[in-house]
């Protein structure tokens, strides 16, 4: 009976997870006859670095955020969609490892970044320097402050 109880816990708890591909550190690269982007605005002649993220485009995903995971899992991280610009407030509630907070504007450019934030700053919250559209919660793990994949001003390409 316990089995049944657990595996009936788990189903419920494994909605399917929409993702989401982002691409960034992108270089000049020389074109090839069979050349294709490996997302969309991807631009031409130039190969990005790629990542899976989970996607927060709703109140309650945007709420939860990465909120009582353990890790990232097989992710590096989550991208938030909100629906209008604004320097948008984050908090760290519930969570279990550092993030980095990466605030994009409507263009997908870079317009703020949190280094290292760890779960005990809970209840402080973070906003960004100037309006943003997107946000990336950025497991720590996938990379140090030194090797993050952003810096301010950098386009990212959804």
């Amino acid at each position: 009976m316990v089995l049944l109880i657990y595996i009936g816990a788990w189903l419920l708890k494994t909605p399917a997870e929409e993702r989401v591909t982002l691409g960034f550190n992108c270089v000049k690269t020389e074109p090839t006859e069979q050349e294709t982007a490996v997302i969309p605005s991807e631009p031409a002649g130039e190969t990005c670095e790629t990542g899976e993220f989970l996607k927060a485009d709703t109140p309650e995903t945007r709420t939860q955020g990465l909120s009582g995971r353990a890790s990232s899992a097989d992710t590096p991280g989550m991208v938030f969609v909100f629906d209008d610009d604004q320097p948008h407030e984050i908090w760290m509630k519930d969570m279990q490892f550092p993030l980095h907070l990466i605030w994009l504007d409507s263009d997908f450019k870079v317009v703020d970044i949190a280094y290292d934030v760890a779960p005990e700053t809970y209840p402080k919250t973070f906003t960004s320097a100037k309006p943003a559209r997107y946000l990336i919660e950025l497991d720590t793990s996938f990379a140090s402050k030194d090797e993050l994949p952003f810096k301010i001003g950098d386009q990212v390409y959804y």
